[in-house]
């Protein structure tokens, strides 16, 4: 009776090993270890609860461990792309106002990665640590977040996001934008036409904001955001921009009119007086 009764509880402490089995083990594997311990007698049921506990109790922490990395991880992601999204118009536009092209075409991304590891470490980091998320996820989630964060900035826009909280885009001409974003609004209508085109130092440029090439020409362009009309001293600057360049062409473009003496001296020097919005279809 005393042996009847052992071999019932070894038979059910076998089965339910293999059930804790189940969790990691393959669903015909599991099933076969199930009849096993069905139709075994009391040595192999006991057998079982010898030799397999230990090892798939183990197995079982580590996937359950696994998994828990997982839904951290998946949590982790989520929380960042909320933030990314609530921010995806600003990121487009510090992406187009980093992102840099050298006298050799080469496009620079040092000062868009910067911006990127800030806004992590400003935005998306501080949440994950209130949210206890920062230990125990994968090593990969922060590249994979900085993946986010380039796809969100490369989402077209604007959005009225932006519109209501005025921020400057090069991409959309403002009369309040920063004047270095009207410079490189200037050369992305340029790049419509055709140009290739490049900024030049903030200072040191010699006149030259803008630094154009098309067809085997070379466009010096001085970019003036005004409240009034651009005078000489505009013209003055380009005119000396062109003869340090080595320029064929050289232009002045504003939001504003010119004044008659600006007009006088462009035309005997062969300068263009543009409006920005001549620019997507000038040929030079």
């Amino acid at each position: 009776m005393l042996r009847s009764g052992f071999r019932s509880l070894a038979s059910i402490a076998a089965l339910g090993v293999v059930t804790l089995a189940a969790e990691i083990m393959p669903p015909s594997v599991a099933l076969a270890q199930q009849a096993s311990a069905s139709e075994a007698g009391f040595g192999l049921p006991l057998l079982i609860v010898v030799v397999a506990s230990p090892f798939l109790i183990r197995a079982l922490r580590r996937k359950r461990r696994e998994n828990e990395a997982l839904r951290r991880q998946n949590e982790a992601l989520q929380v960042a792309g909320t933030e990314i999204d609530s921010q995806a118009a600003i990121l487009r536009v510090k992406r187009i106002q980093t992102v840099q092209r050298d006298d050799y075409g080469t496009v620079s991304l040092e000062k868009w990665e910067k911006e990127k590891a800030y806004f992590f470490e400003t935005r998306i980091l501080p949440l994950l640590r209130d949210k206890g998320l920062l230990a125990g996820i994968p090593g990969d989630v922060i590249p994979k977040i900085g993946s986010m964060i380039d796809e969100a900035a490369l989402r077209p826009g604007p959005s009225p996001d932006i519109e209501a909280r005025f921020i400057s885009n090069p991409e959309v001409f403002d009369p309040r934008m920063d004047p270095v974003d009207y410079e490189k609004y200037c050369a992305l209508q340029l790049e419509k036409s055709g140009w290739k085109t490049r900024l030049t130092a903030v200072t040191g440029d010699q006149g030259a904001d803008v630094i154009a090439n098309r067809d085997g020409k070379a466009l010096v362009v001085q970019c003036k955001l005004y409240g009034s009309p651009v005078g000489n001293d505009a013209v003055q600057q380009v005119i000396a921009a062109r003869q340090f360049q080595g320029a064929d062409l050289a232009a002045v473009v504003s939001n504003q009119p010119y004044t008659p003496s600006a007009k006088d001296l462009a035309h005997v020097s062969n300068v263009y007086l543009l409006h920005h919005e001549q620019l997507a279809s000038f040929m030079g």
